[in-house]
């Protein structure tokens, strides 16, 4: 046998005789922690949603950790910066993995989900995303779960608001391509759904959040040139912001939507004055009247000292989904197993169902600023 297959064939052995020794420990030594990864995007322009969705990890895991752990034993989050490039993320779970991780929450974005699924799938450790939504993952009986919705649930929604309650027939995309997989899973998606509907886009504009030399003020001229009645932009927080303080410069009066991938304090704190005429189409809705999300919320404050938005809030579940499931298992090969049928879960502002495949549905909401706080304008169920 080649030494490349037999490789290939030890590594779930390994990985399950790593889970046996950690979950478990064969001395019953209980000072040992069981190891859970966490991979997200902790430097660069848009690493809010990767900082984010740690945060929400770290609280889920301190609380746990609180209560006693898991059969008596402490809770560790190992946690690996991907930087949103491909190359490191390979690197950074291949180095979860062998710290002896169980399960691993994340990537945040859908560029390094398509990056790491393989590996993880190969190691047979569960991969929990808390927002990676590209519909190129979806479908498959693989390793790779996650608790937010596909760009194909979102972008029918989106379509039928923009086109029937806005009543919207020309759209301009914008889109960046440093986390390509969900925004041109974005553009395909909207693209096909709103010209279904009768609608046109008249403007397709990529740009790269990475690259300095990336001119946010083309970016709204040539939208400006256009004859566009709505935008959809497909970006980061940063990026968003920096597009709309660019609007305001050109005096851009137009319907725009924004992904989730958008929302953040960064956008509310950078953004400008058009930021309140920019509509959200997300997940969370950070409403005050829900009891259980104010817990979550209180609780978030109390230990970061600022509030949550949906990066947090998703992790937050997502790990708790994960520990739970951990509870509950005696081998390694029942952990997917034990996620995908510990529904319906109850999430910190509503409960959710994986299917087989690890994928779920979920309410959307659209929502925008006003006066320096949020209202949510329609929920699409």
């Amino acid at each position: 046998m080649q030494e490349g297959a037999m490789n290939a064939k030890l590594f779930p052995l390994l990985v399950t005789l790593f889970f046996f020794a950690a979950l478990f420990g064969c001395d019953q030594d209980n000072t040992k922690p069981i190891k859970v990864g966490y991979l997200g995007t902790m430097t660069g322009a848009e690493s809010s949603l990767g900082q984010g969705g740690y945060e929400g990890a770290l609280l889920a895991v301190e609380q746990v950790n609180t209560l006693g752990g898991i059969d008596g034993k402490e809770v560790e989050l190992v946690i690996r910066d991907d930087r949103q490039n491909q190359t490191f993320a390979q690197t950074a779970i291949e180095e979860l993995i062998a710290e002896g991780v169980v399960g691993i929450i994340g990537p945040m974005t859908s560029h390094v989900a398509a990056a790491v699924c393989g590996t993880t799938d190969q190691a047979h450790i569960p991969i929990l995303s808390p927002t990676a939504a590209t519909h190129t993952l979806s479908n498959r009986d693989d390793y790779f779960l996650r608790i937010y919705p596909t760009t194909d649930e979102a972008s029918i929604k989106m379509a039928h608001f923009a086109r029937h309650d806005r009543d919207l027939r020309r759209f301009a995309v914008i889109y960046d391509l440093a986390n390509r997989e969900f925004s041109l899973s974005w553009l395909d998606n909207f693209k096909r759904d709103f010209t279904n509907l009768g609608g046109e886009i008249t403007l397709k504009l990529p740009f790269d959040s990475n690259n300095p030399e990336t001119s946010y003020n083309e970016l709204a001229a040539r939208v400006r040139q256009s004859d566009a009645q709505g935008i959809l932009f497909v970006g980061g927080q940063t990026s968003a912001a920096l597009f709309s303080q660019n609007l305001t410069k050109h005096d851009i009066h137009l319907d725009t939507f924004l992904t989730e991938w958008s929302y953040g304090p960064v956008l509310q704190q950078q953004g400008g004055r058009l930021v309140e005429e920019m509509m959200v189409f997300k997940t969370y809705s950070g409403s005050s009247e829900n009891q259980k999300l104010n817990r979550f919320i209180a609780d978030y404050e109390a230990r970061f000292d600022r509030d949550p938005w949906f990066a947090a809030a998703h992790s937050y579940d997502a790990t708790r989904l994960m520990l739970k499931a951990l509870k509950s298992v005696r081998s390694p090969a029942e952990l997917k197993q034990a996620i995908l049928g510990n529904g319906p879960f109850d999430g910190v502002e509503t409960s959710f169902n994986l299917d087989r495949n690890g994928e779920v549905q979920r309410p959307h909401y659209i929502s925008r600023f006003r006066n320096g706080s949020e209202e949510v304008l329609a929920l699409l169920d």
